[in-house]
């Protein structure tokens, strides 16, 4: 009886312990995913149903194709590729996923099996029956490549003083070179005599599967050289969705982080043979694309300026293939950013407004605006045009402070772009005028004689001054920095070309409206408010550079009275719609020029910032 007693108490214990194991794994589960939630914080270019997208190069190795967008969408094609894909996921890598070999595995003791030694004339005569397609020695062949290109298992070979190739790195190379470039072709070959109904695949699944392990594991050298072979490869790589989709978040990851522009182009090639192929992967690579692309985007500098406006091109390039599908796609970011800049609207704090007022934000309304620019004769991205500019509007309109006049001028360049493509009108000098009658342009008039007490006072001031000067241009600061401090307005130079900038934002805005009807009213209203600045202006540069100005814009006015004057009658003009427009198409005048000569000076500015060889900030060309 105490016996049993025992028992009967010692059952509870099991049990609780057992409750607390469940609920230690779910609490441990919970902080992993909050821990992942941390992680993609900047998740503002994504859809709700893409968030899994945002990953990290550590977290390919848990997803597989079984989870995404790609299995609902086009579910009749879907069906013959389902039955390629009955294996599982290759992220799920095992010893049975590839070649199974007495070599690699280990003994109940714990005790590794010395590895095979293999000589040159054995190697030769393998890579020679592999390369006329024999099966056994490919398969003997991808059990050799299996074992090398393997991080995880540990070559033993006997010490016996015998010849032996793989110890030799030259001829592992050499190995490595053949399964990369050579041994599809055998395998190319297999393609068409495969018999889906018996899953006769097994050979170009082992060899897909073991070259995507080594492109997650190798060096950065190799993995460049197996995507500059990767033409060669891409027929095998098809047969399998799931090593698709794997070798197209490494190859654009790839493309997003190098600098190699040949490389770059062999990778966008790669995906274009995809996209023809299976246009089911179009709407997922543009949404990887675009992941990466802002990844890269925080920064702007000397080298990621050049690199960013190349990723901006081919992204554009690759969306024309199918502009319907990519509508679709292009909603739901501009989507996105419109519900984060509503969040902020609501909620405005100085963290909410960080996360608008970031490089990251403004280089994706840079793209999509770039995107809507070369694509606005079709249809469907034309409907994107006004949410688009009432996304940039809502995003200057979200804090007028004096540190963040750059970022306005920015996006008025760019609502300036789209206005000239599009012929819409957008007002935009109404957000760069209050900047023009600023008080940081104002200077008190200093007296023509001074005493030589003073005299000596201010060159020492400006000596001082001079140590105080950033480094880099104020130039640089100007047409990149999107928030200028306090300190830095105190610098001439600095405030000098914010002025020159607002100054050629007008004269754009003007020459854009230059052959409509409604210019001189326009013009005279922008004329009043820069004679009211330039009352308050008493320095003689600052003067000259809005005297220039104003001129310009009053020859060009008096152009235009007399062109109406001389062809129509005012009265009836407005009258007729049909004689606006047949005079706006014939009123072309010098003054619609005038963005030409404010874009080359832009253009100058870049190129002499490019030669210098320091990582400085310089220009961003919106309107290209």
């Amino acid at each position: 009886m105490a016996k049993k007693m025992k028992k009967e108490k010692q059952k509870p214990t099991k049990f609780i312990s057992k409750r607390k194991e469940k609920k230690e794994r779910k609490s441990k589960n919970q902080n992993n995913d909050e821990d992942d939630k941390e992680e993609n914080k900047a998740d503002f270019y994504l859809d709700d149903a893409d968030a899994d997208l945002a990953y990290d190069s550590s977290e390919l190795e848990a997803e597989s194709l079984e989870g995404s967008d790609l299995n609902n969408s086009e579910g009749e094609d879907m069906s013959q590729e389902e039955e390629l894909s009955e294996h599982g996921s290759e992220l799920d890598f095992k010893e049975e996923d590839y070649v199974p070999s007495e070599g690699e595995e280990e003994s109940e003791k714990g005790e590794k099996k010395k590895s095979k030694k293999m000589t040159k004339n054995e190697l030769k005569k393998l890579i020679s029956k592999a390369s006329k397609g024999s099966d056994i020695y490919i398969t003997k062949f991808l059990i050799l490549v299996g074992r090398l290109t393997n991080p995880n298992n540990e070559m033993n070979f006997d010490d016996d003083g015998e010849e032996n190739v793989l110890t030799d790195p030259k001829e592992i190379n050499h190995i490595i070179k053949f399964f990369i470039t050579e041994l599809p072709n055998a395998l190319e070959i297999k393609i068409d005599n495969i018999d889906e109904s018996k899953n006769d695949n097994s050979l170009i699944r082992k060899y897909v599967s073991i070259l995507v392990r080594y492109i997650k594991t190798c060096e950065d050298e190799m993995r460049n050289f197996i995507f500059y072979n990767i033409e060669k490869i891409s027929p095998l790589i098809f047969q399998f969705n799931n090593f698709t989709e794997i070798v197209l978040k490494l190859g654009i990851k790839l493309w997003s982080t190098t600098k190699d522009i040949e490389l770059r182009k062999i990778i966008i090639s790669f995906i274009k043979s995809l996209i023809t192929k299976k246009s089911k992967f179009f709407e997922y690579s543009i949404k990887i694309f675009y992941i990466n692309y802002l990844n890269i985007a925080k920064e702007m500098n000397l080298n990621t300026f050049i690199h960013i406006k190349q990723l901006q091109d081919d992204i554009i390039n690759i969306l024309s293939y199918d502009l319907q599908k990519a509508y679709t796609t292009i909603f739901t970011f501009i989507r996105k950013l419109c519900i984060q800049l509503r969040a902020t609207i609501v909620d405005k704090t100085s963290s909410s407004i960080k996360s608008i007022y970031n490089w990251q934000f403004v280089n994706s309304l840079i793209l999509w605006g770039r995107v809507i620019m070369k694509y606005i004769s079709d249809s469907n991205i034309y409907l994107l045009i006004y949410p688009l500019i009432q996304t940039i509007i809502g995003v200057i309109r979200l804090n007028y402070g004096e540190q963040y006049y750059l970022l306005r001028l920015r996006l008025v360049i760019l609502l300036n772009g789209i206005s000239r493509v599009s012929n819409i009108f957008i007002p935009t000098s109404m957000y760069v005028l209050p900047i023009l009658s600023s008080n940081y342009f104002v200077e008190k008039c200093k007296p023509i004689v001074l005493p030589s007490s003073n005299k000596k006072k201010e060159k020492e001031e400006d000596k001082k001054n001079e140590h105080n000067k950033p480094k880099i241009n104020s130039r640089i600061v100007i047409n990149v920095s999107l928030k200028i401090k306090k300190e830095e307005y105190k610098l001439k130079q600095i405030r000098k070309d914010l002025l020159e900038e607002c100054c050629d934002c007008l004269l754009e805005y003007l020459s854009i409206n230059s052959n409509k009807i409604c210019f001189v009213e326009l013009a005279d209203n922008i004329l009043k408010e820069m004679r009211s600045a330039l009352k308050r202006i008493y320095d003689k540069e600052y003067r000259e550079i809005v005297k220039l100005r104003m001129e310009k814009i009053e020859n060009h006015i008096n152009e235009f009275r007399d062109n109406l004057s001389n062809k129509y009658e005012k009265s009836i003009i407005l009258i007729k719609p049909k004689s606006i427009e047949n005079f706006e198409k014939q009123n072309i005048n010098d003054f619609s020029k005038e963005w030409m000569n404010i874009r080359h000076r832009r253009q100058a500015t870049f190129e002499a910032i490019k030669s210098q060889k320091q990582n400085k900030f310089i220009e961003v060309d919106l309107n290209s």
